[in-house]
């Protein structure tokens, strides 16, 4: 699909190995959004991250998601990016499916981190249609379809209008998940009806995944088996519990439960994030960090709110 070819060394992953096939992701359960602890100088911070991927682990989610927007992605240089990528799947090992965000809006940049990934071992990439740039419907096609080709990894697709500026509708999500090598897309459609018919007409082929936390009580019941979501880093039970009874259609269990999430959510997901739920995990005992610029701290008025939310819809694991 694309006009030009990508630099030699970027053969595809499967070439590379010598391998013709390979099993597809399956991306389900809860996927954390893992954030990207820095140091008070704003270097990385490599042991408290492998410390939190282990936090994690232990809290019994379904996969991991490293350098995405909780990742402050945009905040990593290239070598940061791959960076963290090494650590974690050094950390992981098999014992999750770790997904790599790959968050820009150039095709050669996001192959260069997931063949990067793809060696490193993880299972998967989350990619954004490109933005600023706003090349046309086409242009993102071959984006994806291109980096599915030159890197064998699984790629979920990433629906953020809210980030991006461009609405991934029910026609162009067809598209996409007619690529091979397209195995979901995490959705942060605010449209709740929406989401639904994104599910009636792509659900049989990829998995459509709930993308924004406060929004994971409507979207898991619809019929999503998945979510990658932010907050497990400060509440993975409540995560996971909910989960399950959405799983299980219990909405009895499952409304209280995302009650308590929502309010949760709206302390911490305010501008600036993830520089709030740092701080929010700070106040919970686990600390990782600031945020880095141009990342402000909260002010008085919103940690004050967090605390009460702490204190009326806790507690935090």
């Amino acid at each position: 699909m694309a006009c030009c070819t990508l630099h030699a060394s970027f053969k595809p992953f499967t070439e590379r190995l010598g391998l013709t096939s390979k099993e597809r992701y399956r991306p389900t359960g809860v996927i954390a959004a893992v954030v990207t602890p820095f140091r008070e100088d704003e270097s990385l911070d490599e042991a408290r991250l492998v410390s939190h991927l282990e936090y994690l682990i232990q809290s019994g989610v379904h996969g991991l998601m490293v350098t995405g927007g909780s990742g402050e992605y945009v905040n990593l240089t290239p070598a940061e990016r791959k960076r963290v990528v090494s650590v974690t799947m050094q950390t992981v090992g098999k014992r999750l499916p770790v997904t790599v965000g790959a968050l820009c809006p150039s095709t050669r940049e996001a192959v260069d981190l997931g063949v990067h990934a793809a060696k490193e071992g993880a299972a998967a990439l989350l990619l954004l249609p490109p933005y600023y740039i706003k090349p046309s419907l086409s242009g993102a096609l071959s984006h994806f379809d291109t980096v599915v080709k030159e890197t064998g990894l699984d790629i979920i697709a990433y629906n953020n209008p809210g980030r991006t500026g461009w609405t991934v509708d029910v026609e162009q999500l067809k598209q996409i998940a007619a690529i091979p090598g397209i195995v979901g897309v995490k959705e942060c459609d605010r449209d709740v009806a929406s989401l639904s018919l994104k599910m009636a007409a792509v659900g049989d082929k990829i998995e459509v995944l709930s993308g924004d936390d406060d929004l994971g009580f409507a979207t898991l019941l619809s019929g999503s088996k998945g979510a990658i979501w932010a907050s497990p880093n400060l509440n993975p039970r409540l995560c996971l519990d909910l989960y399950d009874a959405c799983m299980a259609q219990d909405v009895a269990k499952a409304l209280p439960l995302h009650v308590r999430l929502v309010h949760l959510v709206s302390s911490w997901l305010i501008p600036n994030h993830p520089g709030p739920l740092k701080e929010a995990m700070a106040m919970a005992g686990r600390p990782v960090g600031c945020a880095r610029r141009p990342l402000a701290a909260m002010s008085a008025a919103q940690r004050a709110a967090l605390q009460e939310a702490f204190k009326t819809y806790g507690p935090v694991e």
